[in-house]
């Protein structure tokens, strides 16, 4: 009965130990910052700035870092009724969109229960420069600066990975390392598998 015990409290420990609960996937940056560029210009077309049906040029990115937030706006313009044309000239309404800023930071890490999976909160803000002018008479119809900022929870040990495909020129904060990440949590697991360890040998010897 004792080795019996003993055979089911080294399972029960080494599974505590090893497992790791299945979660979905967090989005990459870009994907949010897409989805805050579309929401600024929502915000631009229902604050009356940009009344549809309009036919505008967009020029393309210029760089990495504004091609998902180009991206998100002529998605989020299209859905509004206007028209996109793809060829400078073809519309006398340019509207230049300008990354001036777009920032990753990551709060401190956490977990919602004893050894459980390590989460931390992730901010993404996007710092955009919406530009409307005529190209014919060069008039300056508007020039606004907008700041969106989206938060959620994403694995800990996913923030690698998020963090290998930041488009270049955007910045990131890396998450502080806990007390919990950095001493408690190591010595707990160490200190659960040689218990297990101990438990299976004392198991055989019995």
């Amino acid at each position: 009965m004792r080795t019996a015990v003993q055979t089911i409290a080294a399972v029960a420990i080494l599974l505590t130990v090893c497992s790791v609960p299945a979660t979905a996937q967090s989005e990459p940056h870009a994907l949010v910052a897409e989805r805050l560029s579309g929401l600024i210009i929502s915000t631009i077309s229902a604050g009356g700035m940009l009344m549809p049906p309009a036919v505008l040029f967009v020029p393309p990115a210029r760089t990495a870092g504004e091609e998902p937030v180009i991206r998100g706006a002529v998605r989020s313009l299209l859905a509004s009724g206007h028209r996109i044309m793809t060829e400078p000239g073809a519309s006398d309404s340019v509207l230049t969109l300008t990354v001036e800023e777009a920032r990753i930071g990551y709060g401190t890490p956490f977990s919602e229960s004893f050894l459980g999976e390590r989460l931390v909160v992730r901010t993404v803000t996007l710092n955009l420069g919406v530009r409307l002018r005529s190209s014919s008479s060069s008039a300056l119809v508007f020039d606004r600066r907008f700041t969106r900022s989206s938060a959620d929870t994403v694995r800990l040990s996913e923030v690698g990975q998020l963090d290998s495909v930041v488009p270049a020129g955007w910045t990131v904060q890396s998450p502080p390392n806990s007390f919990v990440d950095s001493y408690l949590e190591p010595l707990v697991v160490t200190a659960a598998a040689a218990v297990a360890v101990y438990l299976f040998f004392t198991i055989r010897s019995s």
